[in-house]
């Protein structure tokens, strides 16, 4: 028989210190995990479709040296509430509105995947003031509207402007191909590009 090793968000995050909780804004209930000291520049960790906030905690030690992560459970997602009607991006974008307002942050960083990329870019497009940098991670959506193909490609490269990761020649770490899908560029440091100096 052979040996298996139990795995679990609880081995990832027992060794942190760490807050769960809810914050209860105008209009939606958000649940949060927290760690890293308040002091240092927030970073928003969102999750894919059908996620929740753990998807985040094999990063938490990590991200935790550089900034204070906040990772959100969307709307309709987890223990976040549960709109009865379709959710748009607009809807997850006031989520993050009222979250930021909620924990008293004007500007943050923000990683997102797949949904949590495209509600990212939709918002730093939206909000460019409200954002430091991005990390778009699979992101979703490219696909949605075939009129906008070109931005997200361009929101990853930053073309030299606004709060978008990178330079023109490419961002450490992310492909850019057509979607922005699956493909990660090893043995790149992303410092200089996400972490703030």
């Amino acid at each position: 028989m052979t040996e298996s090793t139990f795995t679990s968000v609880w081995s990832d995050l027992a060794p942190l210190e760490f807050s769960q909780g809810y914050i209860r804004a105008e209009k939606y209930t958000t649940r949060y995990l927290h760690t890293g000291d308040v002091s240092k520049p927030t970073l928003i960790a969102m999750h894919g479709i059908t996620g929740h906030a753990e998807a985040y905690v094999r990063n938490f030690e990590a991200l935790s040296e550089h900034f204070s992560v906040w990772a959100i459970d969307f709307i309709g997602h987890g223990y976040s509430s549960k709109p009865d009607q379709p959710l748009e991006i607009k809807d997850y974008i006031e989520q993050l509105l009222e979250f930021m307002a909620a924990i008293g942050v004007d500007k943050a960083y923000f990683t997102g995947e797949s949904l949590g990329g495209w509600v990212g870019a939709q918002f730093a497009i939206d909000y460019p003031e409200k954002v430091e940098r991005i990390l778009l991670n699979t992101m979703g959506g490219t696909m949605a509207n075939p009129g906008c193909h070109g931005a997200p490609v361009h929101l990853v490269d930053g073309g030299g402007e606004g709060p978008f990761m990178g330079p023109r020649q490419g961002t450490p770490g992310v492909a850019h191909g057509r979607s922005g899908h699956g493909h990660r560029r090893p043995h790149q440091n992303p410092s200089g590009y996400l972490f703030p100096a």
